[in-house]
């Protein structure tokens, strides 16, 4: 067991590090002097490019090698490829790009039994041409196959987070129902802002929601660690994480530079809020009769408490807001006109049945005790209001009529004898 895992470890330090010692050369026996029986090779991938055997003025064939090996390393990094022979006087030297690679003197042709040198520097330019496109090959098989690998590996432990933060989450929400009765009410001294029941409901529903939101990082996670193990989708990763995070930097950072205003609406928030909850919990005490009120009665005192917390908040948001802020034309000062702006055209139904109302009261066509049919229904006319007229029917019961439905019936005034006669007319 032991020696199949130290095998499985070998094998991916060399999966991995394979990219990173390209060029090598292995270690000749040190030779002394200005030549030797002895050679040191000069590989590129698993290609035997060139033997170095003689020094060449101060370097060894090894120190040779070296110098190659960390040009051609160069070169297979990203830099240009291109390999071409230049002579130079009695040398030839063999450039992979903008870097000399291989200086090739006669004594190197020489100790290769040649007598051209210039022929051995094509042959061996030719060599380096071809173990680069092989070593180029293998490189991209390699790191393919290791994206891929990375791939799956960061899919498979993205899964195995997303399945935790799930169990989380559900184990939390399993507490919550079960043991939420721990969890109390959120109170501003004496005033009760949230019930006990509402904190339960919105820690629950804020651990879903944090949930979802993990896995949404974890997901986000997954597909930028994949785009950054390929060379063609990496330069995506910088462009893809600041589309997420640059908009919330800039966020945080004008927060930052407003935190003096940030906090005044807070707190005005948290007087409003308070406000608010007063008026309906005063409204209930009312209706309940746990408090005596002398200007409002417990019939109408639920709905009172309901008027009266839409209209704070309608005037936080016209007045309030724009005094904090400084600007008259905010986000929040124009969500207080849209409100303003919905009361009027819900009331616009009621302010048609005033205008019919006035019509009727001072058109003198309807009056008190006259037998008529208004709005679709008969009766004599008890009361004529101002949005609204009461008839009295003839089994005793009283219907109040809007004004406004008089635009879609006709209006019919009966004599004093009876409902024959001739109709009068739509007032």
């Amino acid at each position: 067991m032991g020696t199949t895992c130290r095998a499985i470890f070998l094998a991916l330090a060399l999966l991995i590090c394979g990219g990173e010692g390209i060029c090598r050369a292995e270690e000749p026996p040190a030779s002394g002097g200005t030549q030797s029986t002895a050679s040191s090779p000069f590989l590129i991938g698993e290609d035997v490019v060139f033997r170095f055997r003689v020094n060449s003025g101060n370097h060894t064939p090894d120190e040779r090698v070296l110098s190659a090996t960390r040009k051609i390393d160069k070169a297979l990094r990203g830099g240009s490829s291109e390999v071409r022979v230049v002579a130079m006087g009695g040398a030839a030297s063999v450039h992979v790009g903008p870097d000399v690679v291989l200086v090739l003197s006669q004594a190197d042709a020489q100790a290769e039994g040649r007598e051209d040198l210039s022929e051995l520097a094509e042959e061996v330019a030719t060599r380096t041409r071809r173990a680069i496109k092989r070593e180029k090959n293998r490189r991209t098989v390699a790191e393919r196959v290791l994206g891929a690998s990375g791939v799956v590996f960061f899919g498979i432990l993205g899964l195995l987070l997303i399945q935790l933060v799930g169990r989380l989450s559900r184990s939390a929400s399993r507490w919550v129902t079960n043991k939420g009765e721990s969890l109390r009410a959120v109170r501003l001294g004496a005033i009760e802002l949230l019930p006990a029941t509402a904190s339960r409901e919105g820690l629950r529903i804020a651990i879903f929601a944090g949930a979802w939101l993990v896995r949404a990082g974890i997901a986000y996670s997954w597909i930028l660690a994949a785009l950054s193990l390929f060379a063609t989708t990496r330069p995506l990763v910088g462009r893809a994480a600041g589309y997420l995070f640059t908009p919330a930097i800039d966020l945080l950072g004008r927060l930052a530079s407003r935190l003096p205003l940030v906090l005044a609406l807070f707190l005005a928030l948290l007087v409003v809020i308070s406000v608010i909850r007063f008026v309906t919990l005063y409204a209930v005490a009312v209706q309940k009769g746990e408090i005596e009120s002398d200007w409002l009665r417990p019939e109408t005192a639920r709905i009172t408490g309901t008027l009266l917390a839409f209209f704070t908040c309608l005037l936080a948001l016209l007045f309030v807001t724009p005094l904090l802020t400084g600007d008259s034309d905010g986000s929040l000062t124009r969500v207080g006109l849209l409100g303003l702006g919905a009361l009027a055209l819900a009331a616009t139904p009621l302010l048609a049945s005033c205008v019919l109302g006035a019509r009727v009261v001072y058109g003198g066509m309807v009056v008190q005790g006259g037998r008529v049919e208004y709005g679709g229904q008969k009766g004599v006319v008890a009361n004529i209001g101002l949005f609204d007229l009461m008839l009295s029917t003839d089994d005793g019961a009283r219907i109040r009529v809007p004004h406004l439905m008089s635009l879609w019936h006709v209006t019919r005034v009966f004599p004093a004898g009876g409902e024959s006669g001739r109709p009068e007319g739509n007032p």
